[in-house]
């Protein structure tokens, strides 16, 4: 990465950047006692959900600044990076242990994560240099019809398609709440959607609207948005599969590294429900096919983290396998809406 000059005029935005997301936290702390306090219909509850809208605007018209380019945005990430604790946890840590201390520094990653990643010209560029590579050479003309017709359709329905997999998840964690086995875990789970919409904004927009209410039967609608632009079933498919496998992957792996010693934590247990309920998104979105994929690559780790370990961690491996049962009630449960379907003209 190129030598950038961080200079007063730098620094002052970062600071504001940092204020707006300290000050969204401390909202989003007293939004997430009052529900635990049970006074979620409350008057002071409506007025933080006002005062948090007027921060959220505040803060977006903040990234807009011209001072937010790709270059300096990489650089005040690195800042926050090198400025951090070894142990800074990864997104699913950050979640389970809730607020850490390092949270507003979270947040900051993740817009600025966004910023860079929403700027049409990066992505037309990076798009560019991949039809480049398939086709050698393409005209200016050419190039440009296909990218604004791509990147509209693909933008929507890779947004389309977290927004899913986030409601499931949720949805899924919600059924938990009031569940006698996790009584112990009511605050945390409480917190849980709070520290989702915190550092995610596939969510955050919708989670506000609903006043953090997640229902418990979920409405999948990224087909219709697969549909409206006519994107075939086998490529609608190839993208839902290509998504579960990147969520799958990695959490598989880090269930798997908790052994059954560890269970006696309760953030252990929560980090635990929380990654079997993302699964279980996963299975619902996913093939038939990806599902047997999974499910062997699932076996397969099972029988490579068993023989490396002192400590067995048969209480993972029981969450996992667990997952691929709850397909069928998921299944049940949630509703997959379609133009064809669902909808007539």
């Amino acid at each position: 990465m190129p030598i950038v000059k961080i200079g007063p005029q730098e620094i002052d935005k970062f600071n504001e950047l940092n204020l707006y997301a300290e000050s969204i936290k401390r909202l989003y702390d007293q939004l997430y006692k009052l529900e635990f306090e049970g006074k979620k219909e409350s008057l002071e509850y409506k007025k933080l959900i006002v005062n948090l809208k007027v921060e959220l605007a505040r803060e977006k018209k903040a990234y807009k600044s011209p001072i937010l380019t790709t270059i300096m945005c990489e650089a005040f990430s690195t800042l926050i990076i090198e400025n951090t604790p070894n142990d800074f946890p990864n997104n699913i840590e950050y979640v389970v242990r809730g607020y850490d201390i390092k949270s507003p520094q979270r947040r900051i990653l993740t817009k600025l994560d966004e910023h860079v990643n929403s700027n049409p010209d990066n992505i037309k560029q990076r798009f560019q240099e991949r039809l480049k590579e398939m086709f050698q050479e393409i005209s200016s003309g050419d190039f440009d019809k296909i990218f604004n017709s791509s990147f509209t359709i693909n933008n929507c329905l890779n947004s389309a398609l977290k927004k899913d997999f986030f409601n499931l998840m949720l949805s899924n964690i919600e059924l938990e709440v009031n569940n006698p086995c996790f009584r112990r875990l009511k605050d945390k789970l409480i917190k849980l959607k709070y520290s989702l919409a915190f550092i995610s904004a596939d969510i955050e927009d919708d989670m506000i609207s609903s006043n953090f209410t997640v229902p418990q039967e979920s409405l999948v609608s990224s087909k219709i948005v697969a549909d409206i632009n006519r994107i075939p079933d086998f490529q609608f498919t190839f993208m839902k599969d290509h998504m579960c496998n990147l969520i799958a992957t990695p959490i598989i792996k880090l269930l798997l590294s908790i052994d059954d010693s560890g269970f006696v934590d309760d953030d252990k247990n929560l980090e635990a429900l929380f990654i079997q309920s993302l699964l279980r998104s996963v299975l619902f979105m996913a093939s038939d096919r990806e599902v047997e994929f999974l499910k062997e690559l699932v076996e397969t780790s099972i029988s490579g983290s068993s023989s490396k370990r002192e400590i067995p961690n048969n209480i993972s491996c029981s969450i996992l396998r667990q997952a691929f049962d709850y397909r069928l009630k998921d299944k049940s449960t949630h509703k997959v809406l379609s133009l064809k379907q669902n909808f007539q003209f």
